[in-house]
């Protein structure tokens, strides 16, 4: 797709929005309209209703058609009357300098707020005592694992990274597209209860991504070098962020339920716990992830302030 047929999709997909916008809102007076990305309602659904029961949600398919429907809706007297929040993910893009009507997550995307330490520990509480024997245990694996995906993902994250730069910077499509993309190509990146590898390198993206905009050596070390010293669950692209989760929990899960003596459960001594998924965590768009643990994702505090705000 060109970059003329790209929007012509992109305008497509806003009117649309748009037109079951205006014809809802008339309908519908004292609801909150809500437009999200995509998925997000899964996680934004139940912390909407702390505040309000009332509210209709977009699924506008992208940020840049949030964005332009912010644009088109957000200050037209037709529409003043009615409540509106608009919802993005930061992705590598600077930080929102759009609007305080928009809320922007302050990390990479919603997904990230899946996978601090406070969310697994959350997650593993459902199953298993936080008093019990094995549970700190349990903690300090993900840790050791989720440090691990880190260093193994820091090449990926940095060199795409500079590949958006080179698009804010210059208007030029970067050649990537990881819009539909929620798990790391096959192969890159081994996860085990065990340890994480990595089994790629710069030249491996090359032949994966051909078309990608050249960067220079020295512009993808810098990178590198920022993500070294970041809040790399907080920055790192949340699609991947989130599938280390699943792919973890899963692993953890299984062995522990087994009956038999597991030689991970045994090295680590853990308790056994009960498998309650009915199958894999892992899905192709990590839904069942989200839908599952949606309850123990982070809620930030500018979040509430923002519900707060567009429901009063």
């Amino acid at each position: 797709m060109d970059r003329l047929d790209a929007m012509r999709a992109a305008r497509d997909k806003y009117a649309a929005v748009y037109r079951d916008f205006i014809l809802h809102a008339p309908q519908m007076p004292n609801y909150l309209f809500c437009f999200f990305e995509g998925k997000d309602k899964i996680y934004y659904g139940e912390r909407i209703k702390k505040y309000t029961n009332f509210y209709k949600d977009f699924n506008c398919k992208g940020r840049d058609v949030v964005l332009k429907l912010h644009e088109l809706i957000i200050d037209k007297e037709d529409y003043l009357q009615y409540k509106k929040a608009f919802f993005i993910d930061r992705d590598f893009n600077p930080a929102n300098q759009h609007s305080d009507t928009i809320f922007e997550t302050p990390c990479y995307s919603i997904e990230n707020l899946y996978v601090s330490i406070d969310a697994f520990r959350k997650i593993l509480n459902r199953y298993l005592h936080e008093k019990d024997a094995g549970f700190e245990k349990c903690v300090n694996i993900f840790q050791e694992r989720q440090m691990e995906f880190h260093q193994a993902v820091l090449l990926f994250n940095a060199w795409y990274a500079c590949l958006i730069d080179i698009k804010n910077a210059t208007k030029q499509e970067t050649g990537v597209s990881l819009d539909d993309a929620w798990h790391l190509p096959h192969n890159f990146v081994k996860i085990e209860l065990t340890g994480v590898t990595s089994n790629y390198n710069k030249d491996i993206l090359l032949e994966k991504y051909p078309k990608a905009l050249a960067i220079e050596a020295q512009t993808l070390q810098q990178k590198i070098d920022i993500f070294s010293n970041c809040e790399k669950y907080l920055t790192f692209r949340g699609k991947y962020e989130l599938g280390f989760l699943a792919k973890f929990v899963e692993l953890l899960f299984l062995a522990t339920s087994k009956d038999n003596d597991d030689i991970f459960k045994m090295q680590y001594e853990l308790p056994k716990i009960d498998f309650p998924f009915n199958g894999a965590i892992v899905t192709k768009d990590n839904s069942r992830a989200m839908d599952l643990f949606s309850s123990c994702a982070d809620t930030p505090q500018i979040l509430d302030d923002y519900l707060r705000r567009v429901t009063s």
